[in-house]
This record gives structure tokens, C-alpha cells and sequence, in this order.
């Protein structure tokens, strides 16, 4: 300012400086969200004291405030993409306002969510979308799927992994979890397959039971069927791998027979031999006749003679022993012309080959009418 001294006409002029500026803002510092918005601090200046206000971050952080004395300083800010914060400063007066911003919240998501691969072993890969900064960890949560890359990361990325085959016929499901975010996985069931430990089985003529093994895929059914039902049978059913039963009668025709056990689609040839011919191995001996009879074990036999084919009498009834067979011995065979023999079952029904004895005047080849089940004569001595 200026002030005159006057005295004798003459004048002395005075100028005093001005006292000097003094600037101070109300905050030296604020915390803000990390969404965009805006905030003010108060400025303190000397009349006359001019100030600008200033960002040493325009990127997100500006102002445009200025005045002379007291004032106000604003800033805005734009949303902090970031899950890191991040600290800007204004500048007014020589005065410095930190701005600190924070850092958004982590947010995540999968793509594609899932996924339906077939039975066999293959491998796959999905994005994580992920806010710049967020970190995250992939964890499989079966020990048929493995990561094999992009286990960890941060911000976006991708998760690579493999699974093995499934040997199972039912389709299963796994899941990766990332940071609360679940890819899942399902994937089919293997294609069912199933082998026979052999296709063929020979049995005997008597009645009896047999087995094969079933091969089969975990969770493959099937169940087990005979064509010839009649004297083969069969009641196996089961789930992967069992054992396919089968059970029998008696062949008591001379002739074998051949059935059939279905399981899975496939076949196992039963084979069954026919009965062996029950009267066999004739010799005369001192006036003895001598022949072996054949049969199942513990089957109970009557055996029955006759001159004429026609009218037969009970010689005597036998039990077949362990062996199969029995001699019989006939001494009553001395001095006779001819003398045919013929075994029956107790049960009344007759069975194998009639054999004579003596000189077959007749010639007698054919089986005669009302001789039940025989399949050949043979003439004797």
C-alpha cells in the first residue's frame, strides 16, 4: 500500500509491501470408493492470493478448480477397474490433497460352465474372467480330472486339464472350483462289453451243472437265457463281472443234443453226450452169458429177458456203482435156443440196445413193434 508524507510543499511517498500469501486446505488427504464420483476440500487464502489446483493423476483423477482468497478445491474421479487401490494427488497454493482410491472388489465367473465329453480319455480347457488384480486358484475335486495348466492366476486366464477314461458304464460328473465359480464336467459312460470265458462246454450224458465266467464293464447288466429249456437251464443274472450258471438233466437218448446259453449277446454251446448203450460186451462162458450194463451212477435198473421180443420177465434189478457200469451174469442162459435181455429204469421206461443170446433164428434186426426206446437189436451167438 502507499501512503505521502507532506512538509514544506514537499512530499514523501510511502509504499509498504503487502504481508505474504499463506494458503492451507482444510484436508491434506481423503479415501474414496472405487466407484467414480467426486470430493471438495475448503481453501484458506490471503485476500489477494491467487491459486490454481492441479492432478499428478488426469488418467482418473482431475479438477479444474482455481480462485484468489478463500476458495473451494474439487476433484472427481473416475471407477477404479482395479482390485488393487491406487493414490492420486492434488496440488493448489503449494498445498497437496492425497487422494486415495479404492480398489474394486473381486468378482469372477467361468466360461463355457461346463462341459460333456465322451467315455475316453481327452483333455479341455475354460476361460476365468476375473477383475485385473484378483487372483484365484483352479482345484479339481475328483481324481479323474487333473489340471495341467493355469492352476493359478490373476485377472483373466485359462485353466487346461485332462480326464481319464471312464471304464464304467454310468456316466459320472466332476467339478473344478474357482474362487467359488464351479466348471463342470460330465462325462459319458463307457460303451458296455461282454466276453464269455469259453463259448463251448462237452458234458456228459448224466445230469449235472457247469459255469462260466462273465466279463463285463462296471454297471453292464445281463441276464442269462437257454433255447432248449426243456433240459437246460439257467437262472444267472448280474451287474460288471459274475459267473454264468447253468444246470442239466439226464441225456437218456443215445443221441447227443446241443442247447444254447444267452448272456449279454453272447452264446456258450452246451454240447450234452447222448446215453451210452446200456447192454454191451457179450461173451458165453461155461454156459454163463456175461454182459455189461451201463449207466448214471446210483440209477436203479431192472433187467428183463425175453425169447421172443415180444414177452418180457424181471431177471434181476442192479444199481449202477461208482464206475458207470456193471457186469451182470445170466446162468440161466444154458441149454436156451435164444434169450434177448433189455435194461428198463425202475420208473418203467426201457432204455439202450436189446442184446441176444442163443442162435437168432429169427434174424431178428429191427426193433418190434411195442419195444419201447430201443434204437438196435444185435444178434448173439
Amino acid at each position: 500500500r502507499v501512503g505521502h508524507i507532506t512538509a514544506g510543499g514537499q512530499t514523501l511517498t510511502v509504499t509498504q509491501a503487502g504481508a505474504p500469501c499463506t494458503y492451507s486446505l482444510s484436508s491434506s488427504s481423503v479415501s474414496v470408493g472405487s466407484g467414480s464420483g467426486s470430493s471438495s476440500v475448503s481453501m484458506t487464502a490471503g485476500s489477494g492470493c491467487s491459486w490454481t489446483a492441479s492432478s499428478d493423476a488426469t488418467s482418473w483423477l482431475t479438477t479444474s478448480s482455481s480462485g484468489t482468497g478463500n476458495g473451494t478445491v474439487s476433484s472427481s474421479y473416475s471407477a477404479n477397474t482395479d482390485a488393487s487401490s491406487r493414490v492420486g494427488h492434488i496440488t493448489a497454493g503449494g498445498q497437496t490433497l492425497t487422494v486415495t482410491q479404492a480398489g474394486a472388489p473381486c468378482s469372477y465367473s467361468v466360461s463355457p460352465p461346463s462341459a460333456g465329453p465322451g467315455s475316453g480319455s481327452s483333455s479341455g480347457s475354460f476361460s476365468v474372467i476375473a477383475g485385473s488384480g484378483c487372483t484365484w486358484t483352479a482345484v479339481a475335486n475328483q481324481t479323474w480330472i487333473h489340471i495341467t495348466s493355469g492352476s493359478t492366476g490373476s485377472g483373466n486366464g485359462t485353466v487346461n486339464y485332462s480326464i481319464d477314461a471312464n471304464t464304467s458304464a454310468s456316466s459320472r460328473m466332476g467339478t473344478v472350483t474357482v474362487v467359488g465359480q464351479t466348471f463342470t464336467i460330465t462325462q459319458a459312460g463307457a460303451p458296455c462289453t461282454y466276453s464269455l470265458s469259453s463259448s463251448s462246454a462237452n458234458v456228459g450224458s448224466g445230469a449235472g451243472s457247469g459255469s462260466v465266467s462273465m466279463t463285463a464293464g462296471s454297471g453292464c447288466s445281463w441276464t442269462a437265457s437257454s433255447d432248449a429249456t426243456s433240459w437246460l437251464t439257467s437262472s444267472s443274472s448280474g451287474t460288471g463281472n459274475g459267473t454264468v450258471s447253468y444246470s442239466y438233466t439226464a441225456n437218456t437218448d443215445t443221441s447227443s443234443r446241443v442247447g444254447h446259453i444267452t448272456a449279454g449277446g453272447q452264446t456258450l454251446t452246451v454240447t450234452q453226450a447222448g446215453a451210452p448203450k446200456q447192454l454191451t460186451g457179450m461173451s458165453l462162458s461155461s454156459g454163463v452169458f456175461r454182459f455189461v450194463l451201463n449207466g448214471p451212477v446210483g440209477s436203479n435198473y431192472v433187467i428183463q429177458v425175453s425169447s421172443n421180443l415180444v414177452n418180457w420177465v424181471p431177471l434181476l434189478t442192479k444199481t449202477i456203482p461208482v464206475g458207470g457200469f456193471l457186469l451182470i451174469n445170466d446162468p440161466l442162459a444154458v441149454g436156451r435156443s435164444r434169450r434177448f435181455y433189455r435194461a428198463v429204469l425202475e420208473n418203467g421206461q426201457s432204455v439202450g440196445t436189446v442184446i441176444a443170446w442163443g442162435d437168432n433164428t429169427y434174424g431178428q434186426t429191427n426193433v418190434p413193434a411195442g419195444l419201447t426206446d430201443a434204437v438196435a437189436i444185435s444178434a448173439g451167438f
